[in-house]
């Protein structure tokens, strides 16, 4: 039992890893610039420069990557003295720290809540942004939620007293559409793919 949950955990680890270096690259890679995106397509190059210095985007790739993950993982190392030095020990960054390790007289290793940067649009802490933004999140989920078990469970019990019935296939073809239809399709489609499902259920 131990073996399973610890197999778990460590697949849970991997597959966190992988799609936190996926988002890396994806925001790293593509074409675009944040300093550009947060100055505006006129601003001067000292000033995109002092921002890409500002973001570790002058650095090269790799130490970008790591800079990343330290500023991610909840157990992270840093400097407490050079305040030009990248991985400072910022307090309006991490105001909550405890320090597990001291490496020397200038570097710690810290446990604190994670460090999500800011955004490049609106320049807030993406934490706030996230913060400000869970109670309606939040609130959408569970009402969603309790209206689909409700309404599953009850169309689940008719479809089972009037099995195959006309009610029963229909209510097949939506519950086939709820869970396939692309949210971005247009409204137009919807009576062909209905039409589609409709045809594909066995008489």
């Amino acid at each position: 039992m131990v073996n399973f949950i610890l197999k778990r955990l460590l697949y849970g680890l991997l597959v966190l890893f992988g799609v936190v270096t996926i988002i890396f690259l994806l925001f790293n890679v593509l074409p675009g610039d944040p300093a550009r995106m947060m100055l505006g397509q006129r601003a001067d190059m000292a000033s995109v420069q002092a921002i890409n210095h500002d973001l570790g985007r002058d650095k090269p790739m790799i130490t970008q990557y790591f800079n990343f993950l330290n500023d991610l993982s909840p157990v992270s190392f840093h400097n407490t003295t050079d305040k030009n030095n990248y991985w400072y020990l910022d307090e309006t960054k991490y105001s909550v720290h405890l320090t597990l390790l001291k490496l020397g007289n200038h570097n710690e290793l810290i446990l604190k809540k994670p460090y999500l940067r800011r955004s490049y649009q609106s320049k807030r802490p993406v934490s706030e942004i996230l913060t400000s933004a869970f109670p309606a999140t939040f609130l959408l989920a569970t009402v969603a939620i309790a209206f689909a078990m409700i309404v599953g469970i009850l169309i689940g019990i008719l479809c089972a007293i009037y099995r195959n019935s006309f009610f029963d296939r229909l209510s097949l073809v939506f519950s086939v559409l709820g869970m396939s239809l692309p949210s971005f399709l247009p409204p137009y489609f919807l009576p062909g793919y209905l039409l589609s499902c409709w045809q594909t259920i066995p008489a």
